[in-house]
């Protein structure tokens, strides 16, 4: 027997119904059924055979969407698939066109200004690299004149830790007027010494997976502090470290790079749980794009 026949399936379903399911099939699976078949069958599979699984979801999901399209629908599509972050705008701004989108980013290092700038300048330069990629897609040359990265930086929060950010973070939420759709995710980004040392020292243009280091943010579940024991907290370079269970999974190192790749779409789309996205990534690992799937960068001395 497929050891996966042993998930904890919901009543109906099975592995090839999930594979080919759609975002509101799943939806719809009550909450603890549904957390109990991905605990399941990330139990079963392990980090890189669950996410083989999900790219699996993805790519038929992909396909099924290329075929309902027909050829009216094609360039759209098209434009859609090769820049995912179109769909997911279209969604977050349906009454009002386009709008602001990125992410909400914690500067935590506050020792060298000219080294901040420095960072400043490769961060700017690695994302104008990613968008020579999307040459020519349409709809990509206004979405980018509404890109935002909004950095918080305040010195009070040097040295602080994550829960401590996450916390803040709920708090800019909850400010009025509101964060547009499209920075108000379920989770922020941070610049730590490590993430910092990491985009000042890997070189441009930065292909291929043998690369040492890539520069890198760290994300954070907007929850976490409110998951971590009262006795517990987290300090900036302890990271995953000091976490237990599913919860080291709320706090995990993202490739800069692919911030406006899939990264961006999983999160603003609230396609899949913080604990399934950052399955597997240790405090030496990177998450990373990678041509329409993702993967595990193990980071080198």
């Amino acid at each position: 027997m497929d050891p996966i026949e042993s998930a904890s399936w919901p009543p109906g379903w099975s592995r090839d119904r999930l594979v080919n399911a759609s975002c509101s099939d799943i939806l719809d699976i009550p909450e603890n059924e549904k957390d109990r078949m991905f605990d399941s069958l990330r139990k079963i599979l392990g980090p890189e055979g669950f996410k083989a699984l999900l790219h699996e979801m993805s790519t038929n999901y992909k396909a099924r969407m290329a075929a309902e399209a027909g050829d009216e629908q094609e360039p759209e599509l098209l434009a859609h698939l090769r820049a995912p972050f179109l769909a997911t705008l279209q969604q977050l701004y349906r009454e009002g066109g386009m709008g602001q989108w990125g992410f909400v980013v914690y500067r935590l290092v506050y020792d060298d200004e000219g080294q901040w700038a420095a960072f400043r300048n490769k961060w700017d330069e690695i994302m104008k690299d990613r968008l020579r990629s999307y040459d020519g897609v349409p709809g990509v040359a206004e979405a980018m004149q509404q890109l935002e990265f909004k950095w918080i930086e305040d010195r009070e929060l040097e040295g602080t830790s994550f829960g401590s950010i996450a916390s803040h973070y709920r708090g800019l939420l909850a400010q009025q007027p509101p964060l547009p759709p499209g920075l108000a995710h379920p989770l922020c980004l941070a610049v730590t010494p490590s993430s910092l040392s990491s985009t000042l020292s890997s070189p441009l243009p930065s292909p291929g997976s043998d690369r040492k280091s890539i520069p890198f943010a760290v994300a954070i579940d907007k929850s976490l502090d409110a998951m971590l024991p009262s006795d517990q907290d987290v300090e900036i370079e302890g990271t995953q470290a000091e976490l237990e269970g599913s919860m080291a999974s709320r706090v995990f190192n993202v490739a800069v790079e692919s911030l406006l790749d899939e990264f961006f779409s999983v999160v603003g789309e609230d396609i899949m749980s913080l604990d399934e996205l950052g399955v597997g990534v240790g405090p030496k690992q990177v998450w990373v794009s990678c041509g329409g799937r993702y993967r595990i960068h193990e980071m080198k001395d």
